[in-house]
């Protein structure tokens, strides 16, 4: 039997709702915990009340702003641009939560009117955060999840720009995790108002920004939910920044500008994967490992009278190559942070060569809006950047509470992502089997399991099949081969760990077109490897090894 948390399965009724009596059944004070759920196999939960009477109730840290009774069929949320059709009927809740005073987080609660089953998702958000990430919370809705999201403590004008962080010395705090926190508090009050019962299972799914965010939950709040599903996970806010930065003026400087730069860019991936693919049985443009690709950018450097746009001159071979290796302060040559993967150049294309993320993370670092990089030297902007913003790192390698609540953490990370270095992610695993289980890795799968994805960027785009079920993807089946939600509840609630998921990779990546391959996504650090024979777009014609 899974261990319970007291945070979701035994909710006090610490919630105050004029009018309904109903509210304390199933309650009890003290130390006594709310009636058990239902089996959540076969739940399908009514409301104990009308969504209306959920106006006004009064939360730890807030108030329920509005509840309105949303009839089945196409519904566009207010503030979004987007209309979600297939819905089933459901209440919407929202809330303004408030910890100290400064915090502002908005928080946007879907729950079933008919159907529950009995658990609760939480989802996370992208870059900056600033608003509510309906469209991963419609998707959960459809599922039979009560699920949430929030906007991390602030309004966001979009993009990457940092004038929230300098509204309040509160932003930030929100930001970097609390809000994620007083979200899944909140919502726990709700849902025990709106069924009479907590739900039986928390999760929460995240991916970049989010993917960070899911981690630093099983970090430094290990009981706010059951499972996590973390993917893309940022988790070094302020290193990775660094090398976002440092990577952006290399190749500024050598040469890299503009849309020709981009080509080059583009010659380098297309050069590495052609000189590496091979090495895994299969040429089909996916490099199975990166790590074991040893192919040197200064092959490219033109030779005389060569086409300029067919080659790299020798400062631009020497900024890919010093990209592509660890960070280190230029002073002492100390080792700071992992280097970019040799094949990810399609990222540097969409998030380096313009530098709008990291000179934001710099501007809120270093408390200047305008800052412009133009000045930046690592060996004295980082200890401060450091000193500022490492409240959002999400590095911490001791889950010892996490894995003693019984919670459960399913990490992804693609092999070709220049934003979440893959190379930190899998720093991070072998440092929280050091440090939580002795080194013992048995030990560490027992509730931390981590898949790399090859041949995928961080938005999941490349030539290697990426949709496992995660946020912003929709699984071609829901069973836990294919989907990794219900791979996470089937390790949570019925101790069935995940070994391998099946991903897709749809025709032009439209689910419309068909499936273009399938292939095993496994258990690090074991990989997919090729039996032989038989098509090579068909995953049972790999092995995990």
């Amino acid at each position: 039997m899974p261990v319970k948390r007291a945070s979701w399965s035994q909710a006090r009724c610490a919630v105050v709702l004029l009018g309904v009596a109903a509210l304390a059944q199933g309650c009890g004070g003290g130390d006594d915990a709310a009636a058990p759920a239902a089996d959540v196999t076969s739940a399908n939960i009514p409301p104990a009340i009308a969504c209306a009477n959920l106006q006004g109730l009064q939360l730890a840290h807030g108030t329920v702003t509005a509840a309105q009774a949303v009839p089945a069929g196409s519904y566009q949320p207010p503030g979004s641009a987007t209309a979600f059709a297939g819905l089933p009927a459901f209440c919407r809740v929202t809330a303004t939560l408030s910890p100290v005073p400064g915090s502002s987080t908005s928080m946007e609660l879907w729950l079933p009117a008919t159907g529950w089953n009995g658990r609760y998702l939480q989802v996370g958000t992208n870059g900056f955060g600033g608003t509510i990430a309906w469209n991963t919370m419609a998707p959960q809705l459809q599922r039979g999840f009560a699920t949430a999201s929030g906007d991390s403590g602030h309004t966001s004008p979009g993009g990457f720009s940092s004038s929230w962080f300098f509204e309040s010395p509160e932003r930030f705090a929100d930001f970097a995790g609390r809000s994620v926190h007083e979200v899944a508090a909140g919502a726990r009050q709700v849902v025990q108002a709106y069924y009479a019962q907590a739900a039986r299972y928390a999760y929460y799914s995240g991916t970049s920004t989010g993917g960070r965010d899911g981690l630093r939950a099983a970090q430094k709040y290990p009981t706010d939910f059951d499972g996590i599903l973390a993917g893309a996970a940022i988790q070094h806010f302020t290193r990775g920044a660094t090398q976002m930065l440092f990577t952006s003026q290399r190749l500024a400087q050598s040469g890299f500008q503009g849309a020709a730069g981009n080509a080059l860019l583009n010659l380098v991936q297309r050069t590495a994967v052609a000189q590496c693919d091979a090495a895994d049985g299969v040429v089909d443009g996916i490099i199975r490992d990166p790590r074991a690709c040893t192919w040197d950018p200064h092959a490219l450097v033109c030779a005389a009278g060569q086409d300029p746009a067919t080659c790299l001159t020798p400062a631009q071979a020497d900024a890919v190559a010093a990209s592509t290796s660890p960070l280190r302060d230029p002073v002492t040559q100390q080792a700071l942070f992992v280097g970019q993967t040799i094949s990810s150049q399609a990222d540097w294309i969409s998030f380096i060569v313009n530098p709008a993320y990291s000179l934001a993370v710099y501007q809120m670092g270093l408390d200047d809006p305008a800052w412009n990089g133009s000045t930046f030297d690592m060996h004295r902007d980082l200890p401060l950047l450091e000193a500022a913003l490492s409240s959002n790192n999400a590095t911490n390698p001791d889950l010892s509470a996490f894995q003693a609540a019984g919670g459960k953490l399913i990490q992804y990370q693609s092999w070709e992502d220049g934003v979440a270095l893959p190379q930190a992610a899998l720093q991070y695993y072998d440092q929280v089997r050091d440090a939580t289980t002795g080194g013992d890795r048995t030990v560490q799968r027992s509730f931390y399991r981590l898949f790399m994805i090859p041949g995928t960027s961080h938005g999941g785009t490349g030539p290697g099949p990426y949709d496992i079920g995660q946020i912003g993807q929709t699984p071609v089946s829901n069973d836990a081969s294919h989907d990794a939600i219900t791979a996470l509840q089937a390790w949570v609630e019925r101790g069935s760990a995940p070994q391998q998921f099946i991903a897709t990779k749809f025709r032009n990546n439209d689910r419309a077109q068909g499936i273009a391959m399938q292939r095993p996504i496994c258990l690090y650090p074991s990989q997919a490897v090729y039996k032989g024979s038989g098509d090579t777009n068909d995953a049972g014609n790999f092995s995990c090894q």
